[in-house]
């Protein structure tokens, strides 16, 4: 990818994870957090296409993997692909495993807090 369409992604995304909203204009370690999240598949005619291609961290790209398999499980194709539903349909997919971590995160941060309190 070239620069410019590099940073026309970035721009048009606002330098945001398009998925939990981590904000790379933040700080220096969120920006260093973000890359290209692709919609489509790899062997798609359009996988290059900036329409399909969004700004999402490190850690939602990679609990993103198995996305384009469970979506092959299902039967379903990418035929004709629409930016909007695609996204929606990774963010529906990304959503419960982000809620989860959460819950997670504040029970272990609980936790620590807990033991920190003598």
């Amino acid at each position: 990818m070239n620069p410019t369409t590099a940073e026309s992604i970035y721009r048009r995304d606002n330098w945001t994870c398009q998925y939990c909203a981590l904000d790379g204009r933040g700080s220096f370690t969120a920006w260093r957090s973000l890359s290209f999240d692709y919609l489509l598949p790899p062997g798609h005619a359009r996988r290059d296409d900036p329409d399909f291609i969004v700004i999402a961290c490190s850690h939602c790209n990679i609990m993103l993997a198995q996305h384009f398999k469970s979506v092959t499980a299902r039967g379903e194709t990418f035929a004709s692909p629409k930016r909007e539903a695609l996204l929606k349909a990774r963010r529906d997919f990304l959503t419960p495993r982000l809620d989860k971590l959460r819950a997670y995160w504040q029970r272990a941060k609980s936790s620590l807090t807990a033991g920190l309190v003598h």
